[in-house]
């Protein structure tokens, strides 16, 4: 006899065969109108625009006695929720050394500390759950991540989160919580029901469903946890969950919770829809668009190889696996072991029906694991399938091993089947999907929770960025770079925010797409690379030269006449990509100090001892500092967050040795300590140039010239930011008139020297609500000031950037500039005045 599940399988399989074709162009229609479709969506964005939630009496003591034990402690507060979102130091931790401490114990004694600032009740505190608690192997610091709840059912995202040095003390606190939560609910009990709000999510993406959803499973518990199947809608079952949505101060909205994987394999949909009125609340894509031959680190792409295409460039490697990180191997789990593309880190599969699934003749590497296959790159893709997903198991596989060397092991939420014992939720090796024929010229990561597999899928391409067809096409397979940066949502993914809650990377000013660009060029830096070279991303996929400039808005480089992005360039930016971009540039100019003060190793895989600093290269600090301070990293995190992550992490590395760098280097970008980041979904940051005053002596390079307007950008006449480490000149005063030449027979004395600097003056009005700086250094003037000079070379252009504090509004230039933008640029070819008016 079947069981009830083989009857609902074959009933669901039945059903598919019928709604095949009513399916099939139901979700054309859809597709067609993807283009206009966000990838994400949030209705509490205009909900609460114009809305500002007030700090409580009972926060602004503890704030200020926060200060007044810590003098240069920071507080940032949520716009929308009046709770203290983040708690920090700019440098070094709150208090002592605790020998011997719980992680978890530690924790919760310092939010019950801060508890009061945080926003948070005795209810709210006793209410939270233990979600993940993350020990970095390297430098013993813990990262302890709670959920808040309140009748059994979680907050969305409502996440908490500590951090803790090796030595037990308080790095930062996180928190992502609802005040007053009890007070807040507008009703307890759900109106609608599970399949009611699957209806609801259907409508909201345009889809007329034909069938309603069948519910085969209803739990009692507090979530309600429902299991129903809608084929039409979702290729796998969608599990609901009741849980609390927190909109504003005040306000949290009982809400369905529910996944949705599209037929099309393009989009995993994370839906929240109102339990009582049906409304859709949020909608967010969590899909973020032996011997081997192959084409192995550094080579970016066939087109770095020699010979150059068509020819066969690759190279044969024996026993690549890392036997710290991978011990059995690339082809075995422990309890089995394959001949395919398989093992316990990834399956490599060929994919070219867009099922999700193997489809078709798979590679098979034999007895002897010789993954061998032929290739001609005359010829379409389709030619070479094996070779291609070969490559794919080498990169992926690759990016397993070196990243776990840096932090993302087993008990961060890496991707194994076996985890050893070394903590950590296993069974979730990646599947990596080659030449998918699901989608063409992209690549995606899906990113479940710790013990679900993840999936990345590979597309080709024969369509230019210009929409120019070229032939053959090119296979994302074969361009390292571009599988490292999928992998690179995966780890995101994975620790910001801990391995729990892969939802944290959802806001508009997120870096997730910077650090997946950031992770393909570091592991594509050959040697003899600098940092002015002109680095495009994504050249071979769409058909570019090695020299192209890529698929992002401007290539990466040191070199501010390739790239003068800073930290305000986000403006009009598009999301996720183009924003990002930015954030991997900065990341990028990071990069290169390091590497100009501690040189570059050439096994980027095998980093020394922590204990040896001396032997640690500039290029594995950096990639240290970057996946390291994601566990510092604030969830729904601004460039602010990500910033204050990798100094955190720097300070808990080497002595601390390269935190004033590092300081000087974010801030010659815009993302010094005044930079203003406008809240997690904002692209209108304001720049900041400021370090903490324990690095104002540090060296720093020439902070970042404001972007050109013109799409390709011409060279800047600022000085290019340096990648060495020596400090920037000090601004010279305005030169003394040459004395007048003693009398001559000539009945005209000899004309003076021209001035070689003249003095740019600069005034505020309203000083207190604004910052004016200079480019290229000079005029710094914050807070406290309300006029400031200094001299520039004759001819030289300064660009001045005004920075409106939170809160408060740039009106406008006056003098010797105009306008209204935040940037002017004044050419020194005498003495200029101008003053910067702030509301």
């Amino acid at each position: 006899m079947l069981s009830p599940n083989s009857l609902r399988k074959i009933r669901l399989f039945v059903i598919f065969l019928i709604l095949s074709v009513f399916v099939s162009a139901n979700m054309a229609a859809h597709a067609a109108q993807s283009e206009d479709i966000p990838r994400n969506f949030d209705a509490r964005e205009d909900y609460n625009r114009g809305f500002r939630a007030k700090q409580s009496s009972d926060q602004e003591t503890a704030e200020k006695n926060l200060r007044q034990r810590v003098k240069d402690a920071e507080v940032e507060y949520s716009t929308a929720r009046g709770t203290a979102r983040r708690i920090r130091r700019f440098v070094g931790p709150f208090d002592g050394a605790q020998p011997g401490y719980q992680p978890v114990t530690r924790a919760r004694k310092f939010l019950d500390d801060y508890r009061q600032l945080l926003g948070l009740t005795a209810q709210d505190d006793a209410d939270l759950e233990v979600t993940d608690e993350v020990v970095s192997r390297d430098n013993g610091a813990s990262h302890v991540y709670l959920r808040q709840r309140r009748q059994g059912i979680p907050v969305y995202d409502g996440q908490l989160q500590v951090d803790i040095d090796g030595e037990g003390r308080l790095q930062s606190i996180s928190n992502n919580g609802m005040r007053g939560l009890a007070a807040s609910l507008a009703f307890t009990r759900p109106t609608l029901s599970a399949s009611q709000a699957v209806t609801a999510a259907a409508q909201h993406l345009g889809i007329s469903t034909q069938t309603p959803p069948e519910v085969f499973e209803s739990g009692t518990d507090p979530q309600q946890t429902t299991r129903l199947t809608e084929p039409e809608l979702s290729t796998e079952d969608i599990v609901m969950r009741l849980m609390w949505l927190p909109i504003r101060d005040k306000l949290t909205r009982l809400v369905w919770n529910f996944q949705i994987h599209t037929p099309d394999g393009q989009h995993v949909y994370d839906f929240t829809v109102d339990a009582k009125s049906g409304k859709v609340w949020t909608r967010f894509d969590w899909i973020a668009s032996a011997n081997y031959q192959v084409y192995p680190q550094p080579f970016e792409s066939p087109d770095q190889a020699s010979p150059a295409p068509p020819l066969d460039g690759r190279q044969t490697l024996s026993n690549p696996a890392d036997p710290l990180a991978s011990p059995l191997g690339w082809h075995d789990t422990g309890s089995a072991a394959y001949t395919a593309l398989r093992g316990n880190n990834v399956y490599a599969y060929l994919d070219v029906l867009g099922f999700n699934s193997p489809t078709g003749a798979q590679p098979d590497c034999g007895a002897s694991l010789t993954c061998a296959f032929p290739m001609d790159l005359s010829l379409s893709p389709a030619n070479y399938r094996s070779a291609a997903a070969t490559n794919l198991f080498y990169w992926t596989n690759l990016a397993h091993d070196i990243f776990y060397r840096y932090g993302f092991d087993e008990a961060n939420g890496n991707f194994q089947i076996n985890n050893f014992g070394k903590g950590g939720a296993g069974n979730d090796y990646l599947r990596a999907e080659a030449q998918d024929g699901g989608g063409s010229c992209n690549a995606n990561f899906l990113t479940p929770a710790d013990g679900s597999p993840p999936r990345m899928q590979l597309y080709v391409c024969s369509r230019a960025i210009d929409g120019s067809s070229f032939f053959p096409a090119h296979d994302a397979d074969l361009e390292g770079a571009v599988i490292v940066h999928e992998y690179g949502h995966g780890v995101t993914n994975r620790l910001v925010g801990g391995p729990s809650n892969v939802s944290c990377l959802n806001n508009d000013q997120q870096p997730g797409e910077g650090w997946s660009d950031f992770f393909g060029l570091v592991f594509t830096v050959r040697p003899g690379d600098s940092g002015t070279m002109k680095r495009g991303f994504g050249k071979y996929l769409f058909g570019q030269p090695p020299d192209g400039n890529g698929i992002r808005p401007k290539p990466y480089s040191t070199d501010s006449a390739i790239n003068n992005f800073n930290y305000a360039s986000i403006n009009g930016l598009a999301v996720p990509h183009g924003v990002g971009s930015v954030w991997a540039e900065v990341l990028w100019r990071m990069y290169w100090r390091l590497v100009d003060a501690h040189g570059s190793s050439a096994d980027l895989a095998d980093p020394p001892a922590l204990s040896n600093a001396a032997a640690w290269a500039g290029n594995q600090r950096a990639l240290l500092y970057v996946v390291d301070g994601l566990k510092y990293t604030a969830c729904s995190p601004t460039f602010v967050d990500a910033r204050d992550g990798i100094i955190a992490s720097a300070a808990a590395h080497f002595g601390g040795e390269d935190v004033c760098m590092i300081w000087n280097t974010f801030a010659a970008f815009g993302l010094g300590t005044n930079a203003v980041p406008g809240g997690a979904n904002s692209t209108t940051p304001a720049n900041g140039f400021a370090v903490p005053a324990s690095c104002s002596g540090s060296p720093s390079p020439s902070p970042s010239p404001s972007p050109s307007p013109s799409p390709s950008p011409s060279p800047s006449p600022s000085p290019s930011p340096s990648p060495s480490p020596s400090p920037s000149p000090s601004p010279s005063p305005s030169p003394s008139p040459s004395p007048s030449p003693s009398p001559s027979p000539s009945p005209s004395p000899s004309p003076s020297p021209a001035p070689t600097a003249y003095t740019l003056s600069v005034t505020k009005t309203n000083s207190s609500r604004g910052a004016v700086n200079s480019s290229p250094s000079g005029i710094s003037c914050g807070t406290s000031c309300s006029s400031a000079s200094a001299s520039f070379a004759s001819g030289s252009m300064v660009t001045l950037t005004a920075s409106p504090f939170i809160f408060r509004k740039f009106t406008g230039w006056s003098g010797d500039c105009t306008g209204t933008s935040r940037t002017c640029t004044v050419l020194m070819d005498r003495a200029r005045t101008v003053n910067a008016t702030f509301q």
